[in-house]
């Protein structure tokens, strides 16, 4: 739920701050990850959780690509 939480903030600061916001709150959500990581151990890389929040970071890690890409597209259209 953490990881869904910072994900929705990311898009939040997306919205109020632009890329520059968006990259800022993808950092956190890594954090999160590797936290989790370092607490449980290689272990955790097995549960089914894991998995699921290793491709949610996947794809909003594209997501931040699409929009640094289309930056000033973006910027221009508002």
């Amino acid at each position: 739920m953490e990881l869904v939480r910072l994900s929705r903030n990311a898009l939040d600061h997306y919205t109020i701050h632009g890329a520059r916001g968006f990259r800022d709150a993808f950092k956190k959500m890594l954090a999160e990850l590797m936290e989790v990581y370092l607490d449980e151990g290689k272990d955790v890389t097995k549960t089914k959780w894991w998995g699921k929040a290793v491709n949610h970071a996947k794809t909003v890690d594209v997501v931040a690509a699409k929009l640094l890409k289309y930056k000033p597209l973006l910027e221009n259209a508002s």
